[in-house]
C-alpha cells in the first residue's frame, strides 16, 4: 500500500530487524516489499549488530526494593514551593495590564484637559533677522513688536535706535529737522 524502501529503512531503525517487532498494520506490507525489493535485506543485515548489543542488556525490572529506596528519596526532598498555573499568571498579567492602562488613559486625559482648560495666550513672534540691534527695532516696530513705549520721549528713542541721533538731538536739532534730511 503505502510502503516505500524509506518507511521501511525507518521501521528497521526504530523497532529493529525482527518483522515481529515491528507495527502489526505495517508489517505484510513491509515484507512484500522485501520481496519486490531483495537489496533492501543489506541494509536490515547492517542494522542487526544494533539488536544484538541491546539482546545483550539486562531489562530493568522494578522492585518493592526500587520503590522503598524512591518514597525515601522523596520525603527527604524539602518542601518546594506551589508552582502558579499558567491560568493564575495570565490572569494575573491581564489584570495588571489593565490597571496600567487605565492609570495611562487617566493621565493622558488629564494632561488634554489641562492644556485646553487653560490656553496660553499666544505671543508674537521675534523674528531676528537683522544685522544690527537698531534694524532688529525697526523691524519690532514693523511686524508690532516695538520695544519703545509710546511715553518715550525723542531723546530716549534715538538713545535706543541710533546714537547718531542723539548727538544731533543734543545739539539742538528737533525731530522735524531730522525727518526731513
Amino acid at each position: 500500500s503505502g510502503m516505500t524502501p524509506d518507511r521501511l529503512k525507518r521501521l528497521v531503525d526504530c523497532y529493529g530487524e525482527s518483522p515481529r517487532a515491528w507495527p502489526e498494520e505495517e508489517r505484510e506490507a513491509a515484507q512484500a516489499l522485501l520481496q519486490l525489493h531483495p537489496g533492501l535485506l543489506s541494509y536490515i543485515k547492517s542494522e542487526a549488530w544494533l539488536d544484538a548489543v541491546l539482546n545483550q542488556v539486562e531489562p530493568f525490572v522494578y522492585s518493592t526494593e526500587i520503590a522503598s529506596v524512591k518514597q525515601r528519596i522523596l520525603l527527604n526532598l524539602p518542601e518546594q514551593p506551589r508552582q502558579q498555573p499558567a491560568r493564575e499568571i495570565a490572569t494575573t498579567l491581564r489584570n495588571k495590564w489593565r490597571l496600567v492602562s487605565t492609570i495611562t488613559a487617566f493621565a493622558a486625559s488629564l494632561m488634554l484637559a489641562l492644556v485646553l482648560w487653560h490656553p496660553v495666550s499666544p505671543s508674537r513672534p521675534s523674528y531676528d533677522i537683522a544685522q544690527n540691534q537698531f534694524e532688529q527695532w525697526t523691524w519690532d516696530d514693523t511686524i508690532g513688536n516695538s520695544k519703545v513705549e509710546e511715553t518715550t520721549s525723542q531723546i530716549e528713542i534715538a538713545e535706543i535706535r541710533n546714537p547718531v541721533l542723539v548727538g544731533m538731538l543734543e545739539m539742538g536739532f528737533s525731530p522735524v529737522e531730522l525727518s526731513q534730511q
